[in-house]
């Protein structure tokens, strides 16, 4: 990933990620990356791609 800007917030299982970064797929990638990481069972973001509109979306991890 590149020319991205990303905060992670994490407590109690739910991880929020905000910031911009450059297209809807680097925007997956970053959610993604957030849903693999030990101790997250849940990823809010807040992520925003210029040129589109801010996104806000909740993505629960399946239970394995």
């Amino acid at each position: 990933m590149r020319n991205y800007r990303i905060g992670i917030e994490y407590q109690d299982g739910v991880a929020v990620i905000s910031g911009t970064v450059t297209s809807e797929e680097q925007r997956d990638a970053a959610i993604r990356l957030a849903q693999q990481v030990q101790g997250v069972s849940h990823v809010v973001s807040k992520l925003s791609v210029p040129g589109g509109a801010a996104s806000y979306n909740e993505a629960e991890l399946a239970s394995t």
